[in-house]
């Protein structure tokens, strides 16, 4: 969820209040990506999905 809330916040000129709003479908839209690619170090630092 961090690195899903900083790339918007960084990208998208959304209030604090929206971004609190779309979180709350972000867990269940990130299990119904068919191909999802996590890239990571020692944490996960970014993903994409189709």
């Amino acid at each position: 969820m961090n690195v899903w809330k900083n790339s918007v916040r960084a990208t998208h000129l959304f209030s604090v209040s929206e971004v609190n709003k779309i979180k709350e479908y972000v867990p269940q839209t990130i299990k119904s990506v068919k191909y999802l690619v996590v890239a990571k170090t020692d944490n996960i630092v970014g993903f994409m999905g189709t």
